[in-house]
């Protein structure tokens, strides 16, 4: 229908917006002219939501704004603290923590040049402001479980299609994150049938899984989970399969329909997938 843009029309609105909207946004605010009439365009985008308007915050539903109950502010507050967890620090953490042992081998693998320890943690991305992150103790930390136990691996073969048939064998594992995916796809190798095949005068093993898909879904496992969920990741084996099971749901607004038909891949974990993607495993 059109609005009277007056001289202090836009200076009035942006004021607004700033004197009422927490966190502050800064917005891009125009007069326009569509079908003959006068318009104001405003535009913003941002991600640290949620957004309050007179300290209320609203979703779009159809065409109404709807205000979002406790639970749902909970699950916001929640999912941006999770996202976070790899890059977050901790000034207990000392470079002493961090073994020259692990990172000198991964630094080798990578093709990077090994100077000293923190210059090394600090081209990986893994120290901010000085101190070290939650990242650097899970993969290169001498002993990680001194600050997380959370990083222990169980794994369990059954001797039928669920858990309420006997196991057969069953063992805890707590490591680094990258001697933990060593360990499951080891353990797996070792409880599932091998077959074999001759490929030209060579004897092939063939297990009957293929292990760059058991390889794929550990890797996924360690690189996507929730580290702010106290529990161990969980290896099944049953008769007819194996189970990978990682703490966490999906990152918000990720769903599985979109994995499937869209190709779409979030990262919860930035810091320990961008290490895991040097060495090629992602």
């Amino acid at each position: 229908v059109g609005v009277s843009v007056g001289k202090s029309t836009l200076k009035n609105l942006s004021k607004t917006i700033s004197d009422h909207i927490e966190p502050k946004i800064y917005p891009e605010i125009k007069e326009e002219i569509i079908e003959g009439k006068k318009c104001v365009g405003l535009n913003f985008s941002g991600e640290d939501v949620p957004y309050f308007a007179y300290g209320r915050a609203y979703k779009r539903v159809s065409d109404e704004d709807k205000l979002l109950t406790k639970s749902e502010l909970e699950k916001l507050f929640l999912s941006q603290n999770k996202n976070v967890w790899d890059s977050k620090t901790d000034s207990r953490f000392h470079y002493t923590d961090i073994s020259d042992v692990k990172l000198k081998k991964y630094v080798k693998t990578i093709g990077l040049e090994y100077s000293t320890k923190k210059g090394v943690l600090q081209k990986l991305g893994l120290v901010d402001n000085n101190l070290l992150t939650n990242a650097s103790i899970v993969l290169f930390g001498k002993n990680p479980s001194r600050y997380f136990h959370l990083l222990n691996l169980r794994c369990a073969v059954f001797s039928g299609v669920d858990k309420s048939s006997s196991f057969i064998d069953m063992k805890d594992f707590d490591g680094d994150i990258l001697e933990l995916v060593e360990i499951a796809e080891k353990y797996i190798l070792q409880h599932i049938n091998v077959g074999m095949k001759v490929e030209g005068l060579e004897r092939v093993d063939v297990p009957e899984i293929d292990m760059s898909a058991i390889r794929e879904s550990i890797i996924n496992a360690f690189c996507h989970r929730d580290y702010s969920i106290n529990q161990e990741i969980q290896i099944a084996i049953f008769k007819d399969r194996v189970e990978i099971l990682n703490p966490g749901s999906l990152i918000e607004g990720l769903r599985v329909k979109d994995i499937l038909t869209k190709k779409v891949s979030k990262r919860r974990n930035e810091l320990i997938a961008d290490i895991f993607h040097r060495m090629q495993y992602v």
